[in-house]
Order: C-alpha cells, then sequence, then structure tokens
C-alpha cells in the first residue's frame, strides 16, 4: 500500500508548490509597507492559536499513527509522534503562558517558562520531522512486524510525547 508520504513528487505537484510560494512571496510583498501599522490587541488571540495548532497537530497525530498500525511504515509512525510532540508542547505552553489560565500561568510557571516552551516547540517539531525522514531512508523499507507494532507506536509516538513532558519540566526550572 502506497501512501502520500512514499510516492515520488510528480511535475504537476512541484509546479503547483512553486506557484504557492509564489503567492506567498507576493502576499509578503503587498504587506511590508504597512508592517508599521499597530492593530489593536486581541486578548483571546494566543489561546485561540494555541488552541487551533494543539487540534490540528492532535488529529494529524491520531491519523498518522492509525495510518502506521494498518501500513506499519515507521516513517508515519515518527511523523505521528513529531505532531504528538507539538500537540503536548502547544498545550503545556498554554498552560505556562501568563494571564490565560492564572495570572502568572500554571504548573508553577516562572516569567520565561512559556518562552522556552515556544522555542522548545518550535526546534523540536524539525527535529522530529528530519529524524522520521532519516529514519525513513536509513532504516529497511520493510513494514513493521504485527507483532511489533504496539512497540514501535509506543516508541515513535509515544516517545516524542514523553519528550514534550520532559522539557516542559525543564522549562519549569
Amino acid at each position: 500500500m502506497e501512501g502520500i508520504l512514499i510516492q515520488h513528487t510528480t511535475r504537476r505537484q512541484l509546479w503547483f508548490g512553486a506557484l504557492t510560494a509564489l503567492v506567498i512571496v507576493l502576499a509578503l510583498g503587498i504587506a511590508v509597507p504597512h508592517a508599521n501599522v499597530a492593530l489593536p490587541a486581541v486578548e483571546p488571540f494566543m489561546p485561540m492559536c494555541a488552541l487551533t495548532v494543539f487540534t490540528t497537530a492532535s488529529i494529524a497525530a491520531f491519523f498518522l499513527g492509525a495510518q502506521f498500525t494498518v501500513t506499519r511504515q515507521p516513517v508515519l509512525g515518527a511523523l505521528g509522534g513529531a505532531y504528538a510532540f507539538t500537540a503536548l508542547a502547544v498545550a503545556l505552553q498554554l498552560l505556562t503562558f501568563p494571564g490565560v489560565f492564572a495570572p502568572h500561568g500554571l504548573l508553577g510557571a516562572r516569567p520565561q517558562s512559556a518562552a522556552w516552551m515556544w522555542v522548545f516547540w518550535h526546534a523540536g517539531f524539525p527535529c522530529f520531522v528530519m529524524a522520521a525522514l532519516l529514519a525513513r531512508e536509513r532504516l529497511t523499507r520493510a513494514p513493521v512486524g504485527t507483532a511489533q507494532t504496539r512497540l514501535w507506536t509506543y516508541a515513535l509516538v509515544g516517545g516524542p510525547a514523553v519528550a514534550a513532558a520532559l522539557l516542559c519540566v525543564l522549562a519549569l526550572n
């Protein structure tokens, strides 16, 4: 069973990607002259964005984890782990963010805890994605055995989630 992550890119997909990048660059060019315009503050902006990231990352982690249990391709489980890391990291960042749930954040957060969780979240996700892609290239392309699927799921999806929790403990201290 060939999935979208295992297939090669077509010429049409490359052109679509290039066109999308061009539209983004053009939008940036249009927005740059207005960079100094101050807009009114929206208090719930941070929680809304964090909830959106948490929801989409959780859904992606679930679907990639489910796809891994069906196809048993390690790259899918590892990518599911990257999204599980993101979901937990953003949830913990939101809990430690001052003013969202408590004046100084929850979990005994210090003034810089939320900022450190943001750094861990944004540095950790690309690292886990790169690890998944390296595993795709280095490990055998043969599917994981049926008996080992549960162990691999715990390792590939649960491992990054545990890493997010440990990084939160580090950010709190």
